[in-house]
Formats: structure tokens, sequence, C-alpha cells
């Protein structure tokens, strides 16, 4: 179920930043450095464009506009603890929490570019839209995720 889920939001991004120019770069895992002693490994990050690593930069990555973990047994309990106050903290602008046992998406978002703290908080089940201001035109239908096949 995490990979699907994983690469069911990836490819919905890159199908998104492939269909017009300027819009961004979506990569699966890769090391981002959020400060000296946190580096992590996001299941999915979208950078806007101007901001994605050079395709010969030397991991770890700087910190991405949207950073997408999916639930794992062994992570989750850091996922929406540590993990998510040091994205606050170190300014990813949108976390995407991938809830695979509740069919669910936690979706925290800064309403200013440069708030300084997640303030707006949404919980998206089938049914429902997954959107970003950071990403005109985009949708994911929440239901597509964790569709079985």
């Amino acid at each position: 179920m995490h990979n699907d889920a994983q690469g069911c939001v990836y490819f919905a991004l890159r199908e998104w930043t492939r269909a017009a120019p300027d819009r961004g770069r979506v990569a699966l895992p890769l090391d981002v450095r959020l400060d000296e002693r946190n580096v992590y490994e996001p299941d999915v990050v979208w950078y806007r464009h101007g901001r994605a690593p050079a395709r010969q930069a030397a991991p770890p990555y700087p910190t991405p506009d949207i950073a997408v973990e999916v639930r794992s047994p062994s992570t989750w309990r850091h996922d929406i603890g540590s993990k998510k106050s040091n994205y606050e903290r170190h300014g990813v602008a949108e976390l995407w929490l991938v809830d695979t046992a509740a069919d669910a998406v936690l979706v925290f978002r800064r309403s200013a570019p440069a708030g300084p703290q997640f303030d707006v908080r949404a919980e998206l089940s089938a049914g429902e839209t997954l959107a970003s201001p950071l990403l005109p035109g985009f949708a994911l239908a929440v239901g597509e995720i964790f569709a079985a096949d």
C-alpha cells in the first residue's frame, strides 16, 4: 500500500509539472537537509521553478516546497510528530501526510509563504480533492491514492 500511494502522488505531480513550463520538479525519495542535525528522506518532494537542485548537485538537497510522507508503521509516530515540527520550523511550505491506515491525507500549509508556522490544516478523505495554492490547476482525487488495483 505504501508504494502504491507514493507512486500515485508522484505520478500526479509529475504529470502536472510536465503539462506546462516553469512548474518546478518532482522527485521520489532523496535526502534533504533541514539543518546540521536533520536530514530526511521524504517519500515525494516538489520544488517550485528555480528552486530545484541541479541534476549534478550532490546530496543532501535543500528543503523542498512540498514534502510528502506516506505512512509506514515504523515511522508514522515520527512523521506526525518531530518530523512535522522540523519541516515546519525549517520552512517547508506544505506537508502532505498520506495515512494509508485511515485512507486520508493530512495537509499542513502556511497561509502566507513567509508565515512562521503551518496555520492551515485539512484532513482529506475519499470523495475530496487534494489541491494546493502552490500548484495552480493541480487536483488529485484522494480516493485514487488508496484505490486497490
